[in-house]
């Protein structure tokens, strides 16, 4: 079948019993063998197979003729046009644990009983705050949802397969519950800090083994945030009323980086506000950390600034595609409640023919034959009133975003032979008289005066690499966001002197083919941010990454498939440690994770291949007629 024939992993949980909770899965390979490895020849249909070997601790997997195989990986494995291979894995329970907590200990099926009725959410003393009492109320719902798939791998229920690719469910058998649950502690020791860059996010989660309490304790109010969330992953519906099933564990988890972002681009296609609040929730639930505002770009200007009205009112689409002040508002309260710091980017000088519909003495007049075109390009790096004006405007941002940082852009202005600047006389004039013959001499004019002024401020700035590249004298709490090709490379120039957040690797708005023999979420996992060449000491200046979702092609209407969950595939690697990098061991939790966003009502696309969720996304259409 066209399923057998794909690269695509097919996992097939073990049987659980209320006694014992076995986690065997097995991951499969096509067209694959393990010839000369044999165990034993067993027979019988794949459910047999798959029985035999998770009992068989020798056993690391079966082909389809039958036989078990002592080694499946590295060199035992060989292509066949004749045979398929299953590699047997194990997983802790529950499966869906993403990312991969730091550590993770006394987790063998011991389960107690929770019931929401009687479940309560407090703080110990000196521990309350806004953002955690607000928290409160919010995972009562989101962990006593009775929506939330039940494990193991796939999360909805166990599953066999016959060597032709169908399947037929078998339901999921819960431990016997060892005590039950009243509640939730949490003790923390910095209440609601600055929430910025290196905020610390770490926390104990314990939950016992006998009837009691769950114990939280962080660092930080957002460490807490953090296990609230690990406890909604721990936490599954039994199926029956209100019972719900807590795993005994005990958790310790801190991020490798403190900047875990996704950027998301408001410009090339309007989201509207709920769009934007689903997005940040979907943050959370896969434990990233920013939210990258694209708010402006060429193509669009939605915020509505309160020192030049002017610029929305003629820059939006239209009136419906706004910002206003309110609603920025509204978004940075909603991501504060969450732990998610909003960076906010208006790049300059490219990318602002949105800005110059209202102030085209902003940009830069463009000359065909010696004559202006009408056009215009790029912020005009040799008036004073540029810098004037974007002095007044980033004067504003400053007081309206609190984040730290300000993400000032400064990427691909167009220099080429006949480009705006090239063939305007100004330009012209100036690069005679300063001797100059690359035009990316006035871009370092302009902006090195820009980064003066933003820097006026009192926000630290974050930008693109071209920054960095064309030699502009930075601040020394500059960080360099590196996004083309080429990254270790850059990687390796950068560190030597500034921080970093890495973007290169993680464009994630193309669409890549996932039935390419490592699928493409895997491309994107197997990706190892530290693979350059420096100290360590260069190593400890990347802060960290960001996945990106340009909108040429993007709007609410996909957006969502298209993150989620190939961005928590790479969102693990910006918290986990980087020994957690297995996309075969990491496969099954993906699709249980992926199964818990659609139970929450984010319409994640299948991880790969056929598979299902116990509770498929409903779309809740209205006819409009």
């Amino acid at each position: 079948s066209d399923t057998m024939r794909c690269a695509t992993a097919i996992l097939l949980a073990a049987a659980a019993s209320a006694a014992a909770a076995d986690t065997s899965y097995f991951w499969y390979e096509p067209n694959m063998d393990a010839p000369n490895q044999d165990l034993r020849w067993e027979g019988g249909d794949l459910a047999s197979l798959r029985r035999a070997c998770a009992a068989d601790s020798a056993c690391l997997g079966f082909n389809t003729d039958g036989w078990l195989k002592t080694c499946v990986t590295g060199d035992c494995l060989k292509p066949s046009s004749e045979t398929s291979l299953y590699v047997k894995k194990t997983a802790p329970m529950p499966a869906g644990l993403w990312p991969k907590p730091t550590s993770v200990s006394e987790l063998s099926g011991v389960a107690l009983s929770a019931d929401p009725s009687t479940f309560q959410f407090s703080a110990s003393p000196g521990s309350s705050s806004p953002v955690l009492e607000t928290a409160f109320k919010r995972y009562q719902g989101i962990i006593f949802n009775p929506r939330l798939p039940t494990p193991p791998l796939p999360p909805a229920e166990t599953f066999e397969a016959t060597m032709g690719g169908a399947r037929r469910r078998q339901p999921f058998v819960h431990p016997t519950a060892t005590g039950s649950l009243s509640g939730v502690v949490v003790s923390v020791k910095e209440v609601e800090p600055p929430l910025q860059m290196g905020v610390d996010e770490s926390y104990e989660l314990t939950v016992p083994s006998s009837s009691g309490t769950v114990q939280i304790s962080a660092q930080t109010t957002w460490g807490a945030l953090r296990a609230l969330e690990r406890l909604s992953q721990l936490t599954w519906w039994t199926g029956k009323g209100t019972a719900f099933t807590v795993f005994s564990c005990v958790i310790t988890d801190s991020p490798r980086f403190s900047h875990r972002g996704v950027l998301v681009d408001t410009a090339r296609h309007f989201m509207p506000l709920p769009s934007i609040k689903m997005a940040i929730d979907s943050l959370v639930y896969s434990f990233y950390s920013v939210f990258h505002w694209h708010i402006v770009d060429d193509q669009s200007f939605p915020y509505v600034s309160t020192t030049f009205p002017e610029l929305s009112a003629e820059g939006a689409f239209d009136e419906n595609h706004i910002y206003s002040q309110k609603d920025v508002a509204d978004v940075l309260q909603y991501a504060h409640e969450r732990g998610i710091r909003v960076l906010i980017e208006f790049d300059t000088p490219g990318h602002t023919a949105s800005w110059g519909v209202s102030h085209p003495e902003l940009l830069v007049p463009c000359y065909t034959n010696g004559k202006p075109n009408g056009a215009r390009y790029g912020a005009n790096p040799l008036l004073n009133s540029t810098f004037e004006f974007m002095g007044k405007f980033f004067a504003e941002v400053a007081s309206v975003f609190p984040d730290d940082y300000v993400h000032v852009g400064g990427d691909e202005l167009s220099l080429g032979q006949g480009s705006c600047w090239t063939t305007n006389p100004d330009m012209q004039a100036w690069m005679k008289a300063h001797g100059e013959t690359d035009y990316a001499a006035l871009e370092n004019v302009y902006e090195q005066r820009f980064v003066n002024v933003v820097s006026a401020t009192n926000k630290s700035l974050i930008g693109w690499q071209e920054l960095f590249d064309n030699g502009i004298n930075l601040p020394s709490d500059f960080v360099v966001n590196v996004w083309k090709g080429g990254w270790q490379e850059e990687m390796s120039k950068v560190t030597a002197k500034f921080r970093t957040v890495l973007s290169s690797p993680y464009y994630e708005n193309y669409i890549e083919n996932p039935y390419s023999n490592s699928g493409d979420w895997m491309g994107y996992y197997t990706t190892e941010p530290l693979n350059f060449t420096g100290t360590a000491e260069q190593k400890a200046r990347v802060m960290g990454c960001e996945t990106s979702f340009w909108a040429e092609y993007i709007d609410s209407t996909n957006f969502f498939s298209r993150a989620w969950p190939r961005a928590a595939a790479s969102g693990e690697r910006f918290w986990s440690d980087a020994s957690v990098n297995d996309p075969v061991e990491a496969s099954g939790r993906l699709h249980a994770h992926r199964c818990r966003l659609v139970a929450r009502g984010i319409p994640a696309e299948p991880v790969e291949g056929p598979s299902f969720c116990r509770d498929e996304y409903d779309v809740q259409y209205n006819p409009p007629f």
